[in-house]
């Protein structure tokens, strides 16, 4: 298994890519409203 540590969409892009995975748009908007939940600790 792999740990993707992406910061940026960009980073996540490059990584889905690299293993042919696209992820769809309920998969994303759930993405957003962890992010929207739970800051970054450092702010």
């Amino acid at each position: 298994s792999t740990i993707v540590g992406a910061t940026r969409p960009s980073q996540l892009d490059a990584s889905l890519a690299a293993m042919d995975l696209t992820l769809d748009a309920q998969i994303l908007r759930a993405c957003d409203r962890v992010h929207e939940e739970i800051l970054y600790p450092m702010g």
